[in-house]
């Protein structure tokens, strides 16, 4: 019987996909093939190395534009005329990926591949143009693959046309699951020290994430409550410098502490360490990660602003939200979560944990099965 073949478009061998893909490439039932360029346009993504003879490299080729990052993959249609597969999934739509229209086009036209689109499925903020031109390619897709449900209500009174659309989820490294990695982390996590309020923060430092809002909340704290608080920023970026000065002003060096890029072991010890995971805005893949750690996360509750992974956080069971903008709700969230932890932290923690499994690489993998047989 013959293999189906899937080809996969993406842009690099991203590092946070290497347990899936590679569960897809091992896969001896069918025949997965991934189309990918040797460097990323998105700034400090870490690809992964394999020897796989079916990863296919072309070669991106950015183009910088009005703050836009436009990149067409030299190659990539090649690839996948040469492979021959049965579908072919494009990232997206995205119209700053170029050559994945064009991909499409050709494809439509001139084969009968079956074509999938996979992304946040959403419509974009580039018009009424970039609008049209989503839904155009949409409407004339075998299939749509979305991170979250977040998206499908919007798409299906926008398409006004029955194209299947599957909810696949998302999913980090197996090595990042912290209940993967460590048998005892419950036990390791449910003993409570003393009675400082610990959190973490760990990404870019960058403007989105509103980490001014977070310093402000800690200070609030201390003044108010008196209760021992320290948080841990892990990452460095462009507001690094702009924060520490916020930090001296306000008299907090005592309180939070700059630790720099930390990998391995050493982020892994300060998830054990902390209570609390903190990310006032943009949350995306962290919600896994905190939570596999037994971290619940707090983040703001302006949700056009966030990433699909946000719809995993479930309201005061695995996380919470604050008010946008609102240092005096933060600091709320902060001190309700701190409670809930000295009442019942082997409660909180399991809680995290079990959100955590739900995202796990095996199920995403499962379920990217489950749509290929769609198409068998």
């Amino acid at each position: 019987m013959k293999k189906q073949k899937i080809f996969i478009s993406y842009l690099s061998l991203i590092h946070y996909r290497k347990s899936v893909f590679e569960l897809l490439l091992n896969n001896k039932e069918i025949d997965v093939h991934f189309g990918v360029g040797k460097i990323n346009p998105i700034p400090n993504m870490k690809n992964f190395e394999s020897n796989s003879k079916n990863i296919h490299f072309c070669k991106n080729i950015n183009i910088n534009f009005k703050n836009n990052v436009f990149t067409f993959q030299l190659g990539m249609l090649k690839n996948i005329l040469k492979v021959k597969p049965d579908i072919v999934i494009l990232l997206g739509v995205n119209p700053l990926i170029v050559s994945s229209l064009l991909i499409f086009l050709f494809l439509k036209l001139f084969t009968k591949t079956k074509i999938l689109w996979w992304g946040h499925g959403t419509l974009g903020n580039q018009g009424v143009i970039g609008k049209k031109l989503r839904l155009f390619f949409y409407k004339k897709s075998d299939g749509i693959i979305l991170y979250a449900k977040s998206a499908i209500k919007d798409l299906k009174n926008n398409i006004k046309k029955s194209i299947p659309i599957y909810v696949l989820g998302n999913a980090i490294n197996t090595e990042d699951y912290g209940y993967l990695v460590y048998n005892d982390l419950i036990e390791k996590k449910t003993k409570t020290e003393n009675q400082t309020i610990k959190i973490i923060f760990s990404g870019r430092i960058t403007k989105r994430k509103n980490l001014d809002l977070l310093i402000k909340a800690v200070l609030k704290i201390k003044l108010e409550t008196k209760i021992p608080i320290k948080l841990n920023i892990v990452g460095n970026g462009s507001e690094k410098s702009e924060l520490e000065k916020l930090v001296i002003e306000n008299q907090l060096v005592n309180e939070v502490f700059f630790l720099g890029e930390l990998y391995g072991i050493d982020i892994h010890n300060l998830f054990f360490e902390n209570d609390i995971y903190a990310l006032p805005s943009h949350a995306g893949l962290s919600v896994i990660h905190a939570n596999s750690f037994g971290l619940p996360i707090i983040t703001s509750n302006d949700f056009e602003n966030h990433p699909p992974e946000v719809e995993f956080i479930s309201d005061s069971v695995n996380g919470s939200f604050y008010i946008a903008n609102s240092v005096d709700s933060l600091s709320e969230e902060i001190l309700v979560w701190h409670k809930k932890i000295l009442a019942d932290k082997n409660t909180v923690v399991n809680n995290c944990i079990n959100s955590a499994i739900k995202y796990s690489p095996d199920i995403m993998y499962n379920k990217f099965l489950e749509i290929f047989k769609k198409y068998d």
